[in-house]
């Protein structure tokens, strides 16, 4: 499937640039980054389907005072695998994201997709990043979801926290550990919980290869896997 196809504009006003048709979503850009390993699993929000990395729609971006950026979303609201949303109407979303400090990048997320004859569905993220120089960098993300699919009362929580520490120009240490609690109306709160932790190989500068151990409530796994980026 085509998962971007997209054109900017960046003249109509100052300081401002539209973006028009199949595009990356903003809602976990900045956390698929920070925590670095796609590879061997997912970023927390798109692992617990909080949102698609892409999708239909137009989204407008600034900067406000050279220190906060801004976007602002219409979108379908289904992701990239369908023309309209079956559930309702459009998604509205907003991110803004700084660099109070060197170093340091903070975000925050929230969307909200009306759908019909249902309540109200909403996301929010909110994450906190620092890189450490030369040695690593951290990360922390607090996710929720209310009224998931419209579903008054069925909601999601998801907390995830990160690292990585560089042993040498070609190793990296990682780890993580993942906690989401789903919450239905008239039953008890279920928790799972995962744990992500590794070495990867830089074997060449757009080569690597990773061998992690992935615990959850389910199942736990060691694995091999590699990426290559072109």
């Amino acid at each position: 499937r085509i998962k971007n196809a997209y054109f900017e504009v960046s003249d109509l006003a100052p300081n401002v640039v539209i973006r028009a048709g199949l595009q990356p979503t903003q809602l976990f850009k900045i956390q698929e980054e920070a925590w670095g390993y796609q590879y061997v699993v997912e970023n927390a929000l798109e692992l617990n389907e909080f949102g698609s990395a892409a999708d239909f729609g137009v989204t407008g971006f600034t900067t406000i005072a050279d220190q906060i950026d801004l976007n602002v979303a219409v979108l379908n609201g289904e992701g990239y695998t369908s023309a309209q949303d079956s559930n309702g109407d459009v998604k509205i979303a907003a991110q803004a994201s700084s660099s109070p400090v060197e170093n340091l990048t903070v975000s925050a997320y929230y969307d909200m997709t009306s759908v019909t004859d249902a309540e109200t569905a909403s996301t929010m993220a909110l994450f906190g990043g620092y890189e450490l120089e030369g040695l690593g960098r951290v990360g922390a993300e607090f996710n929720t979801q209310t009224n998931v699919d419209g579903v008054d009362g069925t909601d999601n929580q998801v907390f995830s926290l990160y690292g990585t520490y560089h042993l040498n120009e070609t190793i990296n240490l990682f780890g993580r550990f993942d906690q989401r609690t789903t919450s239905i109306t008239g039953a008890s709160d279920v928790e799972t919980d995962l744990l992500v932790a590794g070495v990867e190989y830089s074997l060449a500068e757009d080569v690597k290869v990773a061998v992690s151990y992935v615990d959850s409530n389910e199942d736990a796994s060691v694995g091999l896997t590699t990426s290559f980026e072109f």
